[in-house]
């Protein structure tokens, strides 16, 4: 385990009190009780020990399970993590590339591939020509490529499927003909599998253009990229999935769900996912090992294709009935966003006079739920936490109700005031966090053609199945 190493968050601090231990988090605010072992583990991790030396130190009998705690935090917010180069295993890898009529991009990817730190004669290169009209081997002449040619196009599920049948990896890996890798792609994610019952590992996936205006936007918000944060979820029901165009799977998780749907021609990847969680395994998204991948450059293909990903979302839901949307809702900064909400919709600043009971209700629930804190809590770390619940809220409002919202107004103007102040907030909020090469109104127009097209996708399938499991939520509702 030596490749990996944790430190505490700054904000994030390890206690102890009257025997028990706890691991406090100000943004978002939370607390969290750990055991002893765990606390030791942590405290040793404070003094820059490495990971390997504390499980001797400490003879603990199962290092996968300590592994599995510690990204769990880092995933909760709770840890750092940084990915080292001191690998000293290297699994056999099966690398294989779908591709249809795409010759001069899988130069590049192969050429990337080629370039890999990894030992080479560990793993092996699978390309599946897709029905291609002009057959990638006249292309391609490499002793090192195999090539794999369908009679006909079947579609990216079915070529992946191909390609693991003449695999020979224990590990397969799964990279558009439109990506390229970075050298460490292999080297910075197959350390994972270090975790029991690791099924699928996602990498991060990056933008190769840059130039054109819609290249910067895909670059911090195609659906490809899931973030700067790793994201590691133990729920068996969980809506994790790692995109298949930068996806590592163990060959034993492959087989035990018989691989890609093939029937499927969009969202694929995400019913693979749901598939191996209902079989066990764990899913995982780390924000490194990174390809590049050749975005939709023009704004009528970008839109057709969130489109599209929206018209998979109901069936997705309707294949996968154990899975529904979860919203947390915290009683006291819940009510106070509603009384929000109210004001805007009535044009009566009246509603707004119950924020500070609210706010303090809010603020002495956290306060006496953190007792192990001797510090009191600040009213900016208690407002915040307000902040990243009303994006949560609006996000979710905005990504599958604002058309509904802007056709509402035309009966009730005051509907308008609250889609568009939804807009700009959560397209301000995430302006600021992407930071995209872009000035707000370009990125603002993007925003809101991709969040009306995904949800006319969503809307236009539940209408034609005439089911609409995509809009049935899970609240879960919390004191504070």
């Amino acid at each position: 385990m030596r490749e990996f190493v944790f430190t505490l968050v700054p904000s994030v601090r390890l206690l102890e009190k009257e025997g028990s231990f706890y691991l406090l988090s100000k943004f978002p605010l939370r607390l969290l009780r750990i055991n002893y072992e765990l606390y030791s583990i942590l405290t040793e991790l404070g003094k820059g020990t490495n990971i390997e030396e504390i499980i001797g130190r400490l003879k603990i009998a199962n290092p996968s399970r300590v592994l599995e705690l510690l990204v769990t935090l880092v995933a909760r917010g709770y840890l750092h993590l940084r990915i080292t180069d001191d690998s000293t295993e290297y699994p056999e890898v099966s690398i294989i590339v779908p591709v249809r009529d795409q010759a001069e991009k899988l130069k590049e990817c192969l050429r990337s591939l080629k370039e890999l730190h990894y030992p080479r004669d560990r793993y092996e290169i699978i390309v599946v020509d897709d029905g291609s009209v002009v057959p990638v081997s006249r292309e391609i002449e490499d002793a090192n490529v195999r090539i794999i040619r369908l009679n006909r196009s079947w579609g990216p599920a079915a070529a992946r499927n191909s390609g693991s049948v003449h695999s020979s990896g224990e590990i397969l890996g799964f990279l558009d003909a439109d990506c390229c890798a970075d050298k460490n792609w292999l080297n910075e994610l197959i350390p994972f599998f270090r975790i029991r019952k690791i099924g699928a590992i996602g990498g991060f996936v990056d933008s190769y253009y840059t130039v054109k205006l819609l290249e910067r936007y895909e670059k911090v918000n195609s659906p490809l990229n899931l973030g700067n944060n790793l994201i590691f979820q133990n729920e068996i029901t969980s809506t994790l999935y790692v995109p298949s165009c930068n996806m590592l799977v163990s060959k034993q998780a492959f087989l035990a769900v018989r691989g890609f749907k093939e029937e499927l021609k969009v969202g694929e990847d995400v019913d693979f996912c749901w598939r191996l969680r209902d079989k066990g395994y764990q899913i995982i998204y780390v924000p490194a090992g990174r390809v590049r991948h050749a975005h939709r450059s023009k704004l009528l293909q970008m839109v057709k294709r969130r489109f599209d990903y929206g018209t998979s979302e109901p069936i997705l839901y309707n294949l996968h009935q154990n899975r529904r949307k979860n919203l947390i809702f915290p009683v006291w900064s819940g009510l106070g966003l509603i009384s929000l909400l109210i004001s805007i919709l009535l044009m009566n600043p009246l509603p707004l006079s119950c924020l500070p009971l609210l706010l303090g209700l809010d603020y002495w629930f956290k306060t006496k739920a953190l007792t192990v804190e001797s510090a009191p809590i600040s009213f900016w770390v208690i407002f915040r936490n307000w902040l990243a619940l009303g994006y949560s809220l609006s996000f979710h409002l905005l990504q599958y109700y604002l058309l509904l919202l802007i056709l509402a107004g035309i009966f009730y103007y005051p509907v308008w005031t609250l889609s568009f102040l939804i807009f700009i907030f959560c397209s301000i909020i995430d302006y600021m966090a992407k930071k995209p090469a872009l000035f707000y109104p370009v990125f603002s127009f993007y925003y809101l053609m991709e969040h009306l097209a995904y949800q006319m996708g969503v809307f236009w399938a539940c209408l034609k199945r005439l089911k609409f499991r995509s809009y049935l939520v899970s609240i879960c509702f919390r004191r504070y």
